[in-house]
């Protein structure tokens, strides 16, 4: 029983999606994935952390599709796959409950891992993706500064120090049947870290097929700046699924994503703490004895720091002249959508062909079935 907890923005993203597309092959080399839909794996996340998102209906009751898994795990032959960031969130009694309901003995803990210099701009980013609206400046503040909210900060440690995590989840477990998988360094073959995590879940090399673009791709600094600025007029308080379809994924991924910009990096300025704070992840995790697949010391920063210090400011990629340049931009890529959908809708309103009709109704079909499978989905599985 492999249990893959996280941590957020360490590949998990590029990892799950390798195994969900290739759950038919992986099955055949005896390695299943114990969920019918990422959608009931996410649910059953919720549960183990003992958190609910009621805006955001899966089709599945959190408590139900954990039974379900729990279930699929104790009955399979051969070796499961449970993948979520998720998990990394769960206090230490539903932790030491999951490894108890799964059967301890036969679990092994997995966990990636990523230096921290590289990890502060992609949890900044995911969190204005999620609608936060604190600069990139503020949110290292308040992070390493201790300055700004307490939960932020306490969210972002929870999810982002492997030593809490796994205090939390690896505690009673023997040394041996607990994993870390490095994330390889900048510039490194991007097959790798799959050829790390299949090396621990025991799956032979060259069985999957790997995804030929980017998984969870990354904006640039002035992009997320400009998408910040944009949350502060579109807030994702209760309007949480518009916002996540508009600003979010819209927005965000098709029309920024399509552009670009200068990464986001960290100033030098917090080398010290970035590196003291690594050195002490090495050294404890080194001391627990656990497995590692990779190299702890890719955990230090050193280099990519220094790199940082010689490329420009996030600051001068956040002026104000670098943001209006890209809001032009992305109002043309807007522009072009919107005269499209113009076009498109005034030849529908002309009568069209009788095959755009035909597609339109098609479409307007399965969207209503898709409607009513779903509300089913929702019943059932509150029933269960």
């Amino acid at each position: 029983m492999i249990l893959h907890i996280g941590l957020p923005k360490t590949g998990t993203s590029f990892l799950q999606r390798v195994l969900w597309e290739n759950r038919s092959v992986l099955a055949d080399h005896g390695v299943h994935l114990p969920y019918r839909r990422r959608a009931e794996m996410f649910a059953a996340a919720l549960h183990v952390i003992d958190k609910d998102y009621g805006w955001d209906p899966t089709g599945y009751e959190p408590d139900a599709a954990w039974e379900r898994i729990r279930r699929n795990v104790q009955a399979c032959e051969g070796t499961t796959v449970i993948s979520s960031e998720w998990l990394c969130l769960a206090p230490a009694e539903r932790a030491i409950q999951t490894l108890s309901e799964l059967g301890r003995d036969r679990v092994r803990v997995v966990l990636t891992v990523r230096d921290l210099a590289r990890q502060l701009p992609a949890e900044w980013q995911e969190g204005v993706k999620h609608g936060r609206k604190l600069s990139f400046d503020a949110f290292l503040k308040g992070i390493l500064g201790g300055q700004g909210k307490d939960a932020l900060r306490e969210r972002f440690w929870s999810a982002q120090d492997p030593i809490d995590v796994l205090t939390r989840w690896a505690a009673d477990l023997p040394p041996d049947r607990v994993t870390i998988v490095t994330c390889p360094p900048p510039g490194a073959d991007r097959t790798l870290l799959w050829r790390r995590f299949a090396e621990v879940v025991g799956i032979p090399e060259g069985v999957v097929t790997l995804p030929v673009n980017d998984v969870n791709a990354s904006l640039g600094a002035t992009q997320v700046e400009l998408l910040r600025r944009v949350n502060k007029r579109f807030p994702r308080r209760g309007q949480e699924i518009v916002h996540r379809a508009m600003v979010k994924r819209y927005f965000g991924l098709d029309v920024l994503g399509s552009l670009s910009s200068p990464k986001a990096v960290v100033p030098a300025t917090w080398a010290p703490v970035i590196e003291d704070t690594c050195a002490q992840w090495i050294e404890q995790l080194s001391a627990a004895g656990y497995r590692v697949v990779g190299d702890l010391q890719e955990l230090l920063p050193a280099e990519i720091l220094t790199a940082n210090e010689a490329t420009a400011p996030n600051k001068d990629s956040e002026s104000a002249e670098s943001v209006l340049d890209l809001s032009v931009q992305a109002t043309t890529v807007l522009l072009q959508e919107i005269y499209r959908l113009r076009a498109e809708n005034a030849q529908l309103k002309r009568g069209g062909s009788v095959s755009v009709r035909s597609r339109v109704g098609s479409v307007i079909r399965r969207g209503r079935r898709a409607t009513t499978l779903r509300r089913g989905g929702l019943r059932r599985g509150r029933g269960q």
